[in-house]
């Protein structure tokens, strides 16, 4: 006798002409497995797309938006790291002694997608750096543009 079937979920709803209808419950083993595997990458990428944010958070604490700093001296040092590019620009105070500021600016992607390669921040070039001051009161730069080589990069708009 032929039995029509509907699937409903993870039940099939059997019928029989003249009797009740019944659910006769189906363990799809290999739809469990795709779930594990598709509930693990869904949380994974979660995770992953979670972490640039926190960083950037850190970036908008770091920095005082309303300390606007400009700065001119002599690059003394690179460094290309993630997540951010760092650098030292060596500053002559009015009273002839010298300060060493530690600049970050955007990520080496972004940095260099606005014109501000690896090759443009050499040591011993002139530098003004615009930017915000750290929080924290040391000799530190969240960078807002540069201007070297005569060129200006505008690398962020805000420390936000």
């Amino acid at each position: 006798m032929h039995m029509p079937r509907a699937v409903i979920g993870e039940f099939q709803l059997c019928s029989v002409p003249g009797n009740p209808p019944m659910f006769k419950y189906v363990r799809p083993a290999v739809r469990c497995v795709n779930l594990a595997v598709i509930a693990a990458i869904l949380c994974v990428s979660v995770s992953a797309a979670h972490t640039p944010a926190a960083a950037h958070h850190a970036y908008v604490t770091k920095y005082d938006a309303k300390k606007l700093v400009r700065l001119r001296g002599v690059i003394s040092s690179v460094n290309y790291r993630n997540p951010h590019i760092f650098f030292d620009l060596t500053v002559t105070n009015k009273d002839g002694s010298t300060t060493t500021w530690t600049i970050e600016t955007e990520s080496i992607a972004k940095a260099t997608a606005k014109g501000l390669r690896e090759s443009r921040l050499k040591i011993g070039a002139k530098a003004t750096v615009t930017g915000w001051r750290a929080r924290s009161g040391y000799a530190e730069l969240g960078m807002k543009s540069i201007t070297t080589g005569g060129r200006t990069y505008a690398i962020r708009r805000s420390p936000r």
